[in-house]
């Protein structure tokens, strides 16, 4: 196999060149390799950059796999072992759908940054393909550690630009409108837990009447149930700081005690069995259809958000419903789950007021 060759081809009379290295042909398909670099300066230093390239390209790996290949073969399967089952599916179908259909037939180290900028374009949704870019970046840097390419041509292509999500909250008035409506059905004591913890869907339904204190309201949540293609599951929670005890209000607290059951699931089917996550949607949204004209009418992921925005609002800081949430950071919770309104910013005003006054008045 030929080794690689180098040039140096004067662009600027002096002040700039280019560099090119001819690397051996691709075993799988014969294509020319190329890695090129311009350089400002004399002949000298165009020369000295030529020699540190030669130098890198004996190690400029010669990948035959194709990005598919890799996908089935390397990444997932590792994946797989790594994160929980729900993330790994998302993996999944989001390279199933979105990236290997345009790039699953291309060797991985002919995969350039152009060709990734034209397959992402495709998708239309901004959020998709932000995700979609975010999974392949993580497939090429996993090659880049295995030495399977040199580069990761991802880290070459822009994330679309997305708007900041804007959950979809109830008012205060709004909140105990649900609790009446929801009120003798067979969703209420979800929805009871989720709009006074904060709770994920998950978490809910994992609930077991003896992680309920009486007295304290203290709601311990330390697992979580969530349905994937290989079955509902039944284990940790989401994340690490999800395992926490929440205090419910007790003005959701006291209408829990009067429904729930002497013991086993907190969320059940008629006959008693624990409910499935899915079930819990399905005869949620049946039953928030059924609202009163001029309800807003979210979502049962949007009753989580209202809840940790009811906290926020009340005057707990981001920190604390951050806990509550059960995030791994604060940032999580103010990008995604937290919308002040109300007159938060009036009290902060009141506050400040407050301190500078006493200042003024001992001056």
């Amino acid at each position: 196999m030929r080794s690689a060759q180098a040039s140096v081809v004067e662009l600027d009379k002096g002040k700039r060149y280019r560099v090119f290295v001819e690397l051996p042909r691709d075993p799988r398909t014969g294509k020319r390799r190329r890695m090129t670099r311009t350089v400002r300066g004399s002949r000298k230093e165009a020369e000295r950059v030529k020699g540190l390239m030669l130098a890198q390209a004996q190690g400029v790996p010669a990948c035959d796999m194709t990005l598919e290949e890799y996908v089935e073969t390397e990444f997932l399967p590792r994946k797989e072992a790594e994160v929980k089952q729900l993330t790994y599916e998302t993996y999944k179908g989001r390279l199933e759908k979105h990236v290997l259909p345009a790039l699953g037939s291309k060797p991985m180290g002919d995969v350039t940054a152009s060709d990734v900028r034209a397959a992402l374009s495709s998708i239309g949704s901004p959020n998709v393909e932000k995700e979609a870019r975010r999974t392949l970046h993580m497939v090429f840097q996993m090659a880049v550690y295995d030495d399977a390419v040199r580069e990761n041509p991802v880290a070459r292509v822009k994330p679309p630009r997305t708007e900041k999500y804007r959950p979809e909250v109830l008012t205060a008035d709004e909140v105990v409108a649900y609790m009446e409506h929801f009120r003798g059905s067979l969703v209420e004591t979800a929805v009871l837990v989720i709009l006074g913890c904060g709770l994920r869907r998950g978490e809910a339904v994992a609930l077991d009447v003896e992680d309920v204190d009486p007295e304290t309201g203290a709601v311990t949540v330390d697992d979580s149930i969530v349905p994937t293609s290989a079955g509902t599951l039944h284990g940790p929670t989401k994340t690490e700081n999800g395992v926490r005890t929440v205090h419910m209000p007790r003005i959701f607290l006291d209408r829990l005690l009067e429904i729930m059951p002497a013991s086993g699931p907190l969320v059940r089917n008629m006959n008693g069995t624990r409910m499935a996550p899915g079930v819990l949607t399905h005869r949620f949204i049946r039953e928030r259809d059924k609202l009163p004209e001029g309800v807003t009418r979210v979502s049962l992921k949007n009753l989580r958000h209202t809840s940790l925005t009811l906290a926020y609002d009340s005057g707990a800081d981001l920190l604390d419903v951050s806990l509550r949430a059960g995030h791994s950071s604060t940032r999580i919770t103010s990008d995604y789950y937290v919308r002040p309104q109300g007159d938060r910013d009036e009290k902060a005003a009141e506050m400040m007021d407050d301190v500078l006054s006493n200042v003024s008045e001992n001056a």
